[in-house]
């Protein structure tokens, strides 16, 4: 699958903008300066593919709802998809008509990779380039986990799996006390405990059950029988209460049979009643006051009197009032052009006269008016002819100056001479030269060897344990460090920490036993309490005296040394009696003091387990001990070989780092030999090839130093360089001055052509003006400007006559038109001017106008008037009929007898009312029974027969309240012995029994949690594993030919070696075959290990799946310029199998990837800074 284009619709900062990726291309590089939208375009491509995210910081321009990004992709069968994608929780993918589309489609081209698979193995920039090397390093014990991290992207895949671990060693820890699981399972085992010692004893269980449900069935009969009683005693109660209700419900049935002929009227009749007769009276109050309004109007409208005459001449009127203004002002206008016109002719003639004495008429100055373009061709030669006089003379001048200067420049070439080769020089001056100061650096070196030697001396006698030479100590067996020293510390350290913990338990045991043994004497100190076997012993005595009494009994006979060994001189049956009290009391003390009898017998069995355990662990301590002198001696073997006698694998750590310091030093002092040989032959060398080119221009002493020489050959070549310079500066000015003097013959030429030109020009230009061929061009502009002046005053004379014509022409219309207004107006001789005329006329039409408006109103108010008499008509007339109505109804036919039924009505209502009241009452006191039923219970029972019946259930009920109260106390004493000898008893068991349900449920909680991360691990490292299996040797063999690459040859490849404890590790390959671990490398170079099994990881995917870009931002910012160009190489050649989109804002990458690849092959976009444009539906 391959990105054809990227449309960012309404997306961030962006507005339809663009990106449209060359499809004969595999490799893009976008660039663009910061603040460009790069960041904004890396998120679109994610929210194309999967969807916008819940919160998102790109709708700040767009509201969520008008977020669009769109794009077309294609995958490897050629099949291509255009979509856009909105924002929302669904139907958010749409085709070009806007239509949803399902989510599958994308999927498919996808092939189903996830979000998180395509952000962590196909989007990279520095940050997780950063991460992939730190987590490489993390993971230095494990190739797998190296490969599987760099494959998938996770570069905090350790950091996963030791999360997990921790939080697994938090949950549960075999032989731990702390984790929550073995704390839970330790309180499980004491709330067993607890259960079992508060169990209840099950004969006296059902014995105190018996009683107590006996007494409980006894109290609920005598409830029943009270209960029964209660409800009859409701009965007469309530009979009681409703006989009285009854007869007197009789009494208003029977005054409402009465006043059956009185009509029951509506509620509201008194109200309309009111309400009609005063509608009525206000309605004929209205209507008289409408006559005396309607009189008035009327003779408002007779004073009022309209001019017709005005009214019909409103529009010419209006018109010349209008124009009134204008005319006046052209009255005042008239005399002022009059006299304008005067002064202008008197003007002209003087002006005449000054040009031509004999002309007498203004018709005259027609002959001065000089066409235009003639006028222009006049002027522009006057102006040319100083330049192009002066451009003749200045080249004239030019070609004699240029003249002089070419023979001085040959006088000085003669006088330079031939410059003799010293390219060989120049060679040998440049090789010694990029050599550096080699006398300088030769002292250097001797003095570096003298001061390394006295270094190495000197740690050699710093050195402890040893009294050797520098070669006897190079050549020293030593054993295979430092691993050797780091496992036998962690061993010893391992052995003396088992030692301390397993002393730190047997003084912790031994102070548990003393606490308890203290604990056992201070309840033995605070009261006596038997033992078992105490207890059984007398018992045991109080059986045997019975026995020997129940033979006398049975008249047996007993012995005297039975009866000698139990009477001591007293009687059998006082002996057995006593016995008797002893054992009993000895059982009572032990269950008064259960408690603490129960925590003797406790101390006592963790004491001997505490003895027990002691024993094991001072067994133990003694195998530490000896486990310690094997590791020492072990340890010591080690050193046998080397002769020396180690101190501690601590110190021997600081030992070896002296003694791989002094080795260092060593192989230093040899490569510094031999740098200082190869320094003296080279300074040797130089000084014979300058001597041999120096004898070519000067006598070279024998014994003389290379930078003496070197100072000779650089002197020479410098002063050869300045002679070659000024040849070179002579030859380059008389070719110049040879080129200047062509072109100023060439100008001079020009310059005589063009003068002709001009004169001819001149005379052809004077003669269409009709003017003299003397006229020089010095003076002609200020003639012209005469002739224009006289001309122009000439047009203004003739078009201010024009004017004045016809403003008198208009004032004479208006006095015209003004005319019939004297007859209108009646002013004949009142009024001078027709101005005053038409401002007369224009005031009486504007009183007329308002007279019309005030006819118009004041009839308008007539009809409302009438209008008002005719609804005043219709209310009255409405009001009488209701109160007909309301008379029809009450069956009357006057309005004081309407009054009186309304009266009775009520009375009648009110009688209904408290029947209704009263059968209320009865249906609430009849404890359910309907208003039928009471009535027939009524019936059947007199007043004094419910009452008497009262006294008698009254009397049975306090009788057996009273044995009801006694048996409920003696209830309240079996109920206390039963809840203090049962439910008492068990309240302990029965709260251990729900916190241990409680424990039982979070034991559960967490073992599955502990279940879910030891299965993450398991799976988690069981696939590491199957994908190292089906993917290490393709993969490192293609990792170890682009890490060679990346790092520029300092690593030849990568390999995968085994440590001491058996696990696969990652190692880099020098071309000497010397192995690298990673912990040795640099950030850089780990970065480079990871960008190359991130890349070769790609290459196996894309070739075994549907290639997916590899969308890379800015990954090389940390990169010199020649690993940055091997790096574009190698991701130019992974586009050749999927699409790579790399973005940058550093120009230098667009230079690399330049002088990288044929720019033809790959295709570059420029991202410009947004100017943050309108919305589309603001454009």
């Amino acid at each position: 699958m391959r990105f054809e284009s990227i449309n960012l619709e309404a997306y961030g900062h962006f507005t339809d903008f663009s990106l449209d990726f060359n499809q004969h291309h595999g490799f893009h590089i976008l660039y663009g300066p910061n603040e460009a939208g790069k960041s904004t375009i890396l998120r679109s491509i994610t929210n194309l593919l999967y969807g916008f995210p819940q919160q998102t910081q790109d709708a700040f321009q767009y509201t969520n709802q008008q977020l669009r990004v769109g794009g077309v992709l294609r995958n490897s069968r050629n099949e291509s998809l255009a979509f856009v994608r909105r924002k929302g929780l669904k139907n958010t993918v749409l085709n070009l008509e806007s239509q949803p589309i399902d989510d599958h489609f994308i999927h498919n081209f996808l092939a189903g990779l996830s979000k998180a698979q395509f952000l962590n193995m196909f989007a990279l920039d520095h940050e997780r380039l950063r991460e992939g090397g730190e987590s490489l390093l993390l993971s230095e014990d494990n190739a797998n986990e190296n490969l599987f991290s760099a494959a998938s992207g996770i570069s905090t895949l350790r950091q996963v799996l030791t999360g997990l671990d921790d939080q697994m060693r938090e949950l549960y820890l075999k032989g731990g006390s702390k984790p929550e699981i073995n704390h839970a399972l330790k309180e499980e085992k004491e709330i067993n405990q607890l259960i079992k010692n508060n169990q209840l004893n099950q004969r006296d269980w059902i014995a105190i059950e018996q009683t107590y449900l006996n007494a409980q069935t006894q109290l609920s009969q005598l409830k029943d029988a009270l209960k029964s009683l209660k409800i009859k005693e409701l009965k007469f109660k309530r009979l009681e209460q409703t006989l009285p209700k009854v007869a007197e419900r009789q009494k208003l049935i029977a005054k409402l049979s009465g006043m059956e002929a009185v009509p029951l009227l509506p509620i509201d009749t008194p109200r309309q009643r009111v309400e009609y007769t005063k509608l009525k009276q206000e309605a004929v109050n209205q209507l008289d006051n409408c006559e005396i309004e309607l009189k008035q109007i009327e003779a408002e409208i007779m004073r009022i009197d309209i001019p017709e005459a005005i009214i019909k001449h409103t529009v010419l009127i209006e018109e010349l009032n209008r124009e009134l203004k204008t005319y006046q002002g052209q009255k005042k206008e008239y005399p002022i052009l009059i006299n304008k016109l005067t002064d202008i002719e008197q003007h002209l003639y003087t002006l005449l006269k000054a040009l031509d004495p004999t002309q007498k008429t203004l018709t005259a100055i027609e002959n001065y008016r000089i066409p235009v373009e003639d006028e222009r061709m006049i002027r522009s030669l006057s102006h040319t002819f100083p330049q192009v006089n002066q451009a003749l003379e200045q080249a004239n001048k030019q070609v004699k100056i240029l003249d002089a200067e070419l023979k001085k420049q040959e006088n000085v070439l003669a006088q330079l001479g031939a410059v003799a080769d010293f390219s060989a020089l120049e060679r040998n001056l440049k090789q010694a030269r990029e050599e550096g100061k080699l006398e300088q650096l030769i002292s250097q070196a001797k003095l570096d060897l003298e001061q390394l030697e006295g270094e190495i001396a000197n740690k050699i006698g710093q050195l402890s344990l040893w009294s050797g030479t520098e070669e006897q100590l190079s050549k020293l067996n030593i054993p295979n460090l430092p691993t050797t020293i780091k496992k036998y510390e962690e061993r010893i350290l391992a052995l003396q920490q088992r030692q301390h913990n397993n002393k730190l338990a047997i003084e912790s045991v031994e102070q548990d036993i003393a606490m308890r043994t203290t604990r056992i004497r201070e309840i033995e100190a605070a009261v006596s309490i038997p033992t078992e076997q105490e207890l059984f012993s007398l018992r045991q005595y109080r059986d045997q005296s019975w026995l020997l009494i129940k033979k006398q009994l049975n008249h047996q006979v007993v012995s005297d040394a039975e009866l000698q060994q139990f009477s001591h001189a007293e009687s059998l049956e006082t002996i057995f009696e006593a016995s008797m009290n002893k054992a009993d009391q000895s059982a009572d003390t032990m269950r008064q003091e259960a408690e603490r009898l129960g925590e003797r017998n406790k101390l006592t069995i963790d004491i001997q387990a505490g003895t027990d355990k002691l024993a094991q662990l001072k067994q133990k301590d003694q195998q530490y001990t000896n486990e310690l002198q094997a590791c020492e001696h072990d340890w010591k073997t080690e050193w046998a070989e080397a002769e020396i006698e180690p101190l501690t694998p601590t110190e021997m750590f600081d030992w070896l780092k002296r003694y791989d310091k002094i080795v260092e030093l060593t192989f230093e002092k040899h490569n510094k030999i031999k740098k200082l040989h190869h320094l003296e032959q080279l300074n040797e060398t130089l000084q014979t090839m300058l001597k041999q080119e120096l004898s070519r221009f000067i006598e070279v002493p024998n014994a003389t130093s290379l930078s003496h020489l070197m100072d000779e050959a650089d002197r020479i070549i410098k002063d050869l360089l300045a002679k070659v310079s000024d040849r070179k500066h002579v030859f380059s000015r008389i070719n110049s001055i040879n080129e200047e003097q062509d072109q100023a013959l060439f100008e001079q030429q020009a310059a005589k052509k063009k003068l002709e030109e001009w004169y001819e020009n001149w005379s052809v230009s004077l003669t269409k003006a009709n003017l003299d061929q003397s006229v020089s061009p010095l003076i002609i502009t200020e003639l012209l400007e005469h002739y224009r002046h006289c001309v122009n005053k000439y047009d203004e004379m003739r078009q201010t006559r024009v004017q004045a014509t016809e403003l008198k022409k208009q004032l004479t219309n208006f006095k015209k038109r003004a005319e019939p207004l004297i007859t209108i107006a009646n002013v004949h001789g009142e009024l001078s001017g027709a101005d005053l005329m038409v401002d007369y006329c224009y005031q009486k039409l504007n009183s007329a106008k308002k007279d019309q408006e005030q006819l118009a109103v004041l009839k308008k108010q007539r009809e409302m008037i009438i209008y008002n008499e005719e609804s005043t008509n219709q209310t009255i007339d409405k009001a009488e009929q209701g109160l007909n109505q309301l008379m029809t109804q009450a069956g009357c036919s006057t309005i004081e007898e309407l009054e009186a039924i309304e009266l009775k009505s009520r009375q009648k209502m009110q009688l209904h009312e408290e029947l209704v009241l009263i059968e209320k009452q009865l249906v609430e006191w009849g404890n359910g029974l309907s208003l039928d039923e009471i009535l027939a219970e009524a019936g059947r029972t007199t007043y004094e027969e419910a009452h008497s019946e009262l006294t008698t259930i009254d009397f049975e009920i306090n009788r057996l309240d009273n044995e009801r109260s006694t048996l409920e106390q003696n209830y309240g004493a079996i109920k206390r012995d039963y809840n203090d000898k049962v439910t008492g008893t068990n309240v302990e068991a029965l709260k251990a029994t729900e916190e241990k349900q409680a424990l039982l449920a979070k034991i559960e909680q967490l073992t599955d949690q502990y279940i879910r991360y030891r299965l993450a691990v398991v799976l988690l490292k069981r696939g590491i594993e199957h994908y190292r299996e089906q993917n290490q040797n393709p993969i490192i063999s293609r990792a170890s030919m682009l890490f060679q690459r990346l790092t520029l040859g300092s690593f030849n490849s990568i390999t995968i070696d085994f440590d001491e404890k058996d696990q696969p590790i990652l190692q880099g390959v020098r071309d000497n075959g010397g192995r690298v671990m990673l912990s040795g490398m640099s950030d850089g170079t780990l970065d480079q290990l990871y960008l190359a099994l991130r890349i070769a990881s790609i290459e196996k995917y894309v070739n075994e799946n549907e290639p997916i870009p590899f969308i890379v931002d800015d990954i090389l910012v940390h990169f010199d310029d020649q690993r940055s160009k091997e790096t574009l190489k190698i991701l130019f050649e992974l586009s050749k199998q999927t699409q790579v989109i790399f973005f940058t804002h550093h120009t230098r990458m667009l230079a690399l990837m330049g002088d990288s690849v044929d720019q033809q092959a790959y295709q570059e976009i420029e991202l410009r800074q947004p100017l943050y444009s309108l919305k589309r539906e603001d454009k």
